[in-house]
């Protein structure tokens, strides 16, 4: 065969090889960044960049000692205890207990009485809370707290009356 100077298709690429292609610009350069499109503006990629930049805040440093944290586990604390009551002179504290003894008999008279009566669910759910009152008075006294124990000696007198009213 005689070569002559024009070249046809099958000796351009060479005969039985495959054309090489070149890589796509995506797959040559990925960690390269792409320009913004035609569409896309200055002002919004900067502000992409700049949200990108902020730096983190850190929590100030533990040798601050005004802010420190101090942990109490099980509620215990070094602190003593405060009991947070008006001061009541020994001659009020004495009226006081003799005040919830009467109470506490007359409310105990009162459910006497109702023992004598049918009750109905209501009346009979009044008469268990009338002795948790007058459990906890008795308790309130016994530790000292003579105002909470008249207070609920009251609470007790007053629902027991009700129930011997109606």
């Amino acid at each position: 065969m005689k070569s002559s100077g024009k070249k046809t298709g099958d000796e351009k690429t060479g005969a039985g090889q495959q054309p090489q292609v070149a890589p796509a610009p995506e797959a040559a350069h990925p960690a390269q960044k792409t320009q913004p499109k035609a569409g896309e503006t200055q002002k919004s990629t900067a502000k992409t960049a700049a949200r990108k930049r902020r730096p983190r805040k850190h929590p100030a440093a533990a040798s601050d000692s005004a802010t420190e944290k101090k942990v109490v586990r099980n509620g215990g604390t070094a602190d003593p205890v405060v009991q947070l009551s008006p001061s009541v002179s020994n001659e009020q504290a004495s009226r006081q207990r003799q005040s919830t003894t009467q109470l506490l008999a007359t409310t105990d008279a009162n459910l006497k009485q109702l023992a004598a009566r049918q009750l109905d669910g209501t009346q009979q759910d009044s008469v268990s809370q009338i002795r948790k009152y007058m459990e906890q008075a008795k308790t309130a006294e016994g530790a000292g707290d003579v105002q909470r124990a008249q207070n609920l000696a009251s609470k007790a007198l007053l629902l027991s009356d009700d129930l011997v009213k109606h």
